[in-house]
């Protein structure tokens, strides 16, 4: 989100707050940074995702299968570990 655009959906209080403009590129970065971040990390994460799938697949079934097994134990242990 570019900073006009971000500033244009501002309240008026909060836009007459920000009257410096490190101030008001301070909090724009603060207020965009996050999402993209989180774009950016799901992204690495389903490249990884899809790299280790690539490989396993690679490997012999009695090689593959501990894998998995540790794969599934990780996710089921985010799962339950995850904020509600």
């Amino acid at each position: 989100m570019s900073k006009r655009t971000w500033r244009a959906i501002l309240p008026e209080r909060q836009r007459r707050r920000l009257v410096h403009p490190l101030s008001d590129v301070r909090r724009w970065r603060a207020a965009t940074t996050t999402t993209e971040n989180a774009r950016k990390l799901k992204r690495d994460a389903v490249a990884a995702w899809r790299r280790f799938v690539s490989c396993v697949g690679l490997l012999p079934p009695d090689q593959a299968a501990p894998l998995w097994q540790t794969a599934l134990a990780e996710a089921q242990l985010a799962r339950t570990n995850e904020p509600h």
